[in-house]
């Protein structure tokens, strides 16, 4: 009979403990639930860089402040294959805003993410928008030659030109030995 009751005390504290934290997470002014909105540009450039900028607000509309924020572009890899590829993360100001500067490298139209994956406050949350990228020029000219830095063009033929006069000298020398006449 005592284990009985004792079991029902131990029931009921459970219950009143879960209830308790339910009602405080359904309770607390909405900081649990959080509202993501990123801003873009509707058209930019080719190679121009973009500001991308995302608030995040608890469900109060409060900001929170030094959120880590994740920005991803929807990208395809050869035939089928895609996915969100990520491109920065920044965390928000006091202001709940975090602010990320992203070159795009193709033309088109992207589609940007943002996500907040939560922390131990606040829940996850993510917003999508979409930038047409305008444009169609070469973003990497090539240059033909050997750059080795901190070296000038005219030191390196110097040692280059060193080297090759120690071979030409060891092969002339090599070939009077081979063409000497035998010793007696």
């Amino acid at each position: 009979m005592r284990t009985r009751l004792f079991i029902l005390v131990i029931v009921a504290a459970l219950l009143a403990v879960v209830g308790s934290v339910g009602l405080a997470l359904a309770d607390d002014g909405g900081s649990f639930n959080t509202k993501l909105s990123l801003a873009v540009p509707s058209s930019t450039p080719l190679g121009q860089s973009v500001r991308l900028e995302a608030r995040l607000q608890d469900g109060s509309g409060n900001p929170i402040k030094q959120g880590t924020i994740v920005f991803y572009i929807s990208t395809g890899f050869l035939s089928g294959t895609s996915g969100l590829m990520p491109i920065g993360s920044a965390a928000t100001n006091d202001l709940g805003v975090a602010v990320l500067e992203h070159e795009p490298r193709q033309n088109g139209q992207i589609e940007v993410v943002a996500r907040f994956l939560g922390d131990a406050r606040h829940g996850p949350s993510q917003d999508v928008a979409k930038i047409s990228i305008v444009g169609n020029h070469q973003l990497y000219e090539a240059e033909a030659g050997i750059h080795v830095p901190f070296v000038g063009k005219w030191i390196l033929v110097l040692v280059l030109g060193f080297i090759w006069g120690t071979y030409l000298f060891v092969v002339s020398r090599v070939l009077k030995i081979a063409t000497a006449p035998p010793e007696k």
